[in-house]
């Protein structure tokens, strides 16, 4: 899956990025987009994909996990490090955020973005957790209601249901 739910009208933009259109040469020269934690949205990964598991729409990249062969060529080819593999499970949740800063910064940056506010890590029987300033899950004790009440409490809407 991606950390980075954003769609093109969530992400900011300060710079005008007339480069390559590769997500490699863009995050080298820092355009695009004012997050230096989300996806470009160039499609690099997509190029690499054997199985077409990966889509790129409205520059947020989407992953079919019946497609996804574990291959890592998405990992490999990102510049920003976005893909984490999860386990295969009927009812999956993830943080489709990968910002590390404070909250006052992502909010600066992106709508979808994580703004550490521990919501979803206080959740009864919550696998979410915070380590620094970005909420991640514990696939191990991911349950689907407590999963389902911190998706429903996130106030950035950064939880987001897989399709698995």
């Amino acid at each position: 899956m991606c950390r980075c739910g954003a769609i093109r009208t969530d992400k900011e933009r300060n710079t005008l990025y007339d480069g390559p259109s590769t997500c490699r040469a863009a995050v080298m020269v820092g355009g695009v987009i004012d997050c230096k934690y989300g996806c470009v949205g160039l499609g690099d990964c997509v190029k690499v994909c054997p199985t077409g598991a990966l889509a790129l729409s409205d520059e947020k990249i989407s992953v079919d996990m019946q497609k996804c062969i574990g291959c890592g060529n998405c990992v490999k080819a990102c510049p920003r490090i976005l893909f984490q593999f999860v386990p295969p499970q009927e009812h999956i949740y993830s943080v489709a955020c990968n910002n590390i800063e404070g909250g006052g910064y992502v909010k600066t940056v992106c709508k979808k973005g994580c703004i550490a506010c521990g919501i979803c890590a206080q959740v009864s029987d919550s696998p979410f957790f915070m380590k620094g300033n970005l909420s991640y899950i514990d696939y191990g004790k991911a349950k689907l209601k407590p999963q389902e009440e911190a998706k429903g409490k996130c106030p950035t809407k950064c939880i987001v249901k897989i399709n698995a």
